[in-house]
């Protein structure tokens, strides 16, 4: 058995991977946390654990933990893991360079994977548009739209899709990425990756990249139906997790792609 604590586990994600984690008998719950303002706090949820708002509980007696919480509680959680000697997936969006940097720093001493986007479905756009801006000099457009509520823009995923594209032509994503035009622009730069951004309704997250060239185009799409997608990809990704060496995977990993 793989004891397990979930972070944020009355967030919407949370809700789903914990109910994911429920009908794997490879894994045990052992601890959830939410936040200190929580009418629920102080509940026993599934398997008898109670719901706390300690972040330590979910490494003092876990083997992994898995957080899709927010970017202001990414860095506590890290330096417990480390701490602690604890496994750690991490589904966080809207995480800065040098939060990038600090999973980078831990993955020396932990297993840790971090993305954007736990997806298998992404994960394999992601690779397919890897050897697509390898070979394809045509411009590229990043499209996305998400649900009202989303508070980062472009998403992790679009922004991961970018890199990608930008990884694969040699350059770095700051130096050709444009996240807005208005008004008199002028002719679109050659190496240009364009991103447009949508918000609204209850839309879980479509995204497409779009290669254009003079005389052909191609555009790859994906569309998310349900969040449950991106809680079957954590567990998943939790279960590949568990037993590895110290270092930092991605979804890729998982796959094999």
């Amino acid at each position: 058995m793989i004891k397990v604590g979930i972070a944020a586990v009355t967030g919407r994600m949370g809700t789903l991977i914990c109910q994911e984690i429920a009908k794997d008998n490879q894994f045990q719950l052992v601890a959830a946390t939410t936040s200190g303002s929580n009418p629920k706090l102080g509940e026993m949820i599934a398997n008898n654990v109670q719901l706390t708002a300690n972040p330590e509980s979910l490494f003092s007696d876990t083997d992994l933990a898995i957080d899709f919480s927010t970017s202001a509680l990414l860095e506590k959680h890290v330096e417990l893991a480390v701490k602690k000697n604890v496994s750690l997936v991490i589904g966080t969006t809207g995480i800065s360079q040098q939060q990038k940097e600090m999973l980078h720093d831990a993955s020396k001493t932990i297993p840790l994977l971090y993305a954007s986007n736990t997806s298998m479905g992404v994960t394999l756009m992601k690779s397919l548009v890897t050897q697509m801006a390898k070979i394809l000099d045509f411009d590229v457009e990043i499209d996305e739209i998400h649900h009202r509520h989303k508070v980062d823009a472009p998403s992790g995923t679009s922004l991961a899709l970018g890199e990608a594209v930008a990884i694969s032509r040699g350059v770095k994503l700051s130096d050709v990425a444009c996240y807005a035009r208005h008004g008199h622009t002028g002719p679109r730069p050659d190496g240009q990756i364009g991103f447009s951004v949508r918000r609204g309704g209850g839309v879980i997250g479509d995204h497409t990249v779009s290669f254009l060239g003079d005389d052909e185009s191609i555009e790859i799409t994906h569309k998310g139906f349900s969040r449950s997608l991106y809680a079957k990809g954590a567990v998943k990704a939790a279960k590949w997790l568990y037993g590895k060496p110290a270092g930092l995977y991605t979804m890729e990993d998982v796959l094999g792609v």
